[in-house]
């Protein structure tokens, strides 16, 4: 799997019916539905990720740094990767369902900033 660099959200969206569109194996509708719901949800929030594709599975993966998410049609997993461990967690969500108070604390990315700094 390669790992594409992401820059604007919008080509995150884009990359997303690209990868879908490309797959072998076909995704299952709500992966691609929890994909873009999540994906709409975090460019109000948060700074793109630093890569966006395809996931293990026909899934999708967003990665900051040491943070990924995993996108599957009934559940998002988390992964914080640090020096020789890694921490996994799952949280239940099916397409059109609210993300949950607990889901929405373990996100961790950079803030979406408004403008860039001044010189």
């Amino acid at each position: 799997m390669a790992e594409w660099t992401c820059v604007p959200w919008d080509d995150v969206i884009s990359r997303l019916d690209w990868i879908v569109a490309q797959a072998p194996e076909p995704f299952d509708q709500d992966t691609i539905d929890n994909g873009r719901e999540l994906i709409h949800y975090l460019r109000e929030h948060f700074a793109p990720p630093d890569a966006f594709d395809k996931g293990c599975w026909s899934t999708f993966s967003l990665v900051w740094d040491n943070f990924e998410i995993e996108v599957f049609g009934e559940r998002f997993e988390i992964y914080r990767f640090f020096e020789g461990a890694t921490d996994i967690l799952h949280f239940s969500h099916r397409p059109g369902e609210t993300f949950t108070p607990e889901f929405l604390a373990q996100l961790r990315m950079p803030p979406l900033r408004d403008s860039p700094p001044a010189p």
